[in-house]
């Protein structure tokens, strides 16, 4: 070892101190030693026995017994055993082996093994070569037991199958066998192991990801980080790291990213949103941002010392594939199905939900099945155009269509009058539209043109004004191939939407004149809705006891609130019912009789009230099945709600 630092004017007592405390022991154990030996006893003549009997002399050298001792090493005094390993770790620290290159070995230099040059092993008379090893390893086997991790690498334990146990090898915690734990007259069992916790737990940067299943770390809430739990990375808490004496914390990260990306490639879609990569313009590959495959450029994968190559794809189609699910309203366009004839759906394409053909879902690895829809309707209902009145997909396809004809003007639901339909769907593109100019629209009865369709599908959807008048209309859903959302415009009735939305057409929903309670009706259900959006046994019932005009084959929507049946005059619940049935009328309907009819039209129940608003009547002797409700005032006026007897 070289010393090139000046020399120091001033005296340091506490180094002077050390080295005079080094010589005094140095030339004590001299002056012992010219104490101890007699050269006198010496006499090679005297035949001592072979017996193995170790004695130690008072010169530190083991004899085989004390006849050995005293004839053959001269020794005045010995002391029964073997001599302890002479001191070979005396820490050489602030000691000036001189400017010289001569290599003197391996010795203790302030609690480290190093390596020292110099001009020779004697300082001032004092020789210092005891204190030096030929081998690194052998001065940190003797000199530094404490760290008990040392590499082992290299060390030859021999051919023999003795499990030794766990130690340290290129950074691994590994099981090793051999002839025994002694080489080269060096002990290294303090590095081994005989459970590979602990190897792994003492030497624990070596490997972070142990994992820790079956660690229990107490009942406590205190976060711990993410550690790897059965092949996952998981967030763990407990009471502390240390287990059984064993120091769990290098197997914790505090970000979850921390830990899969050092822990293996557990999820390759990680997302990298936030990492910096540098300015660099070398391209790294796609990966998965905020939840897209995105191209990415930068220095290099490693960053804070986390390695991110992993989560990189080369291709786009596989990190599709792997890490994207496709989006149900996925743009399509440039995504090539094959030219087989099977149909696929519809799908929007480059903007407009359109019909595909082709071989299957799947291209590059990539299942675009989620972002295909059964009909045109629901395509747009989830990735069309929304907006309230103009549709911008409609003016696209205006740009092949050839608007002529006579003057029919339209009010758009833009308050804008357009010279005929035509014009407005198309070149105004606005999505409904009334008969005539704006200054006669009427609120809620907007025109659904023509044009639009609601799919292929028979659910009968309602009554609509269409550019022909109200017209039953049925479909898959409100939804048009526009993309608007129709169902505010629809009607549970022809007479609702005619007397709602048609001028000078007015139909009478009951006739009071065609009602005949003596005629008898079947007993059966066959329900038919009646336009007052009441829902009948049968159209017997419906014509001939209640003086309904019209009516539709089904049963009416059942969702009406009790608000429209008030404006109907009467509400009777629950309905159904097993006993009491409470009524409530109308304030402006004064009854005064009220009646229980079956479907033969027979009465089965009768009650006079005096214009009350609320009362309660008991049926709970009825027998189960549909019966009709009926209130009727003095002035003829009536008032009917279909009820069920449980």
């Amino acid at each position: 070892m070289f010393n090139s630092s000046p020399l120091k004017p001033h005296f340091n007592f506490k180094e002077m101190t050390k080295h005079l405390l080094t010589l005094i022991a140095l030339l004590a154990s001299l002056y012992a030693s010219s104490q101890c030996i007699d050269e006198s006893l010496i006499d090679p003549e005297v035949i001592c026995p072979g017996l193995w009997a170790p004695v130690c002399g008072c010169n530190g050298v083991t004899y085989g017994n004390s006849c050995e001792a005293q004839y053959i090493g001269g020794v005045t005094e010995w002391t029964d055993g073997e001599c302890a390993p002479a001191p070979q770790c005396l820490d050489l620290v602030n000691l000036d082996f001189g400017m010289c290159e001569m290599w003197l070995g391996y010795a203790l230099v302030d609690g480290q093994c190093s390596g020292l040059s110099g001009c020779g092993y004697i300082i001032d008379e004092v020789d210092y070569s005891p204190y030096f090893f030929q081998e690194q390893d052998a001065c940190i086997a003797s000199c530094q037991p404490t760290d008990s991790c040392m590499d082992l690498n290299g060390i030859d334990f021999g051919l023999c199958s003795m499990w030794l146990g766990f130690a340290n090898i290129n950074g691994q915690c590994t099981s090793l066998s051999g002839c025994g734990y002694v080489v080269d007259e060096i002990d290294y069992s303090p590095y081994f192991f005989q459970e590979e916790n602990d190897c792994l737990a003492s030497c624990g940067t070596v490997d972070t990801c142990m994992d820790v299943n079956g660690i229990d770390f107490g009942p406590c809430d205190m976060w711990l980080g993410y550690a790897l739990v059965n092949g996952q990375c998981s967030g763990l808490s407990g009471c502390d790291y240390v287990v059984d004496n064993i120091d769990y914390s290098p197997y914790f990260f505090q970000e979850e990213s921390e830990c899969i990306a050092s822990c293996g490639s557990i999820d390759s879609c990680l997302d990298l949103n936030g990492i910096d990569f540098g300015m660099c313009a070398m391209w790294l590959g796609f990966a998965n941002i905020n939840g897209q495959c995105t191209s990415l450029s930068g220095c290099g994968y490693v960053v804070d010392d986390i390695d991110y190559s992993p989560y990189f794809f080369q291709e786009e189609s596989v990190c599709l594939a792997s890490c994207v699910a496709v989006d149900s309203c996925q743009d399509l366009g440039g995504v090539d199905f094959g030219l087989c004839d099977m149909w696929l759906g519809y799908a929007l394409v480059n903007g407009t939900c359109t019909g595909l053909g082709g071989c299957g879902y799947v291209v590059d690895n990539v299942d675009y099945y989620p972002a295909f829809y059964p009909n045109l309707s629901e395509c747009f209902l989830a990735c069309g155009p929304q907006q309230d009145c103009i549709n911008e997909w409609q003016i696209e396809q205006g740009e092949l269509v050839d608007c002529v004809g006579d003057f029919n003007p339209v009010c758009g639901c833009d308050s804008v009058t357009y010279a005929n339909s035509c014009i407005a769907f198309f070149t105004g593109g606005v999505v409904t539209y009334s008969i005539g100019e704006c200054s006669k629209t009427e609120e809620g009865c907007q025109v659904i043109p023509n044009i639009i369709n609601f799919g292929k599908c028979e659910a009968v959807l309602g009554w609509a004004v269409r550019d022909t008048g109200c017209v039953e209309t049925s479909g898959c859903s409100y939804i048009g191939q526009n993309g608007y959302d129709y169902s505010g415009y629809f009607f549970a009735s022809q007479y609702e939407c005619v007397n709602s939305c048609i001028d000078e057409v007015v139909i009478e929903c009951i006739d009071e004149d065609q009602i005949n309670l003596k005629i008898g009706c079947p007993a059966i259900y066959q329900p038919v809705c009646g336009c007052d959006s009441v829902t009948y046994a049968n159209d017997c019932v419906a014509h001939n006891h209640n003086g309904v005009t019209t009516w539709t084959m089904g049963e009416c929507d059942t969702t009406a609130s009790i608000e429209k049946l008030n404006n109907n005059k009467i509400v009777a619940y629950p309905n159904p019912s097993n006993s009491l049935l409470n009524i409530s009328l109308a304030k402006s309907f004064k009854a005064n009789q009220v009646a229980i009819y079956d479907l033969t039209g027979k009465t089965v129940l009768q009650q006079t009230i005096n214009g009350t608003e609320r009362l309660v009547m008991d049926i709970s002797a009825l027998a189960s099945g549909i019966y009709i409700l009926e209130c009727k005032a003095d002035d003829g006026a009536a008032a009917r709600q279909q009820i069920i007897k449980e």
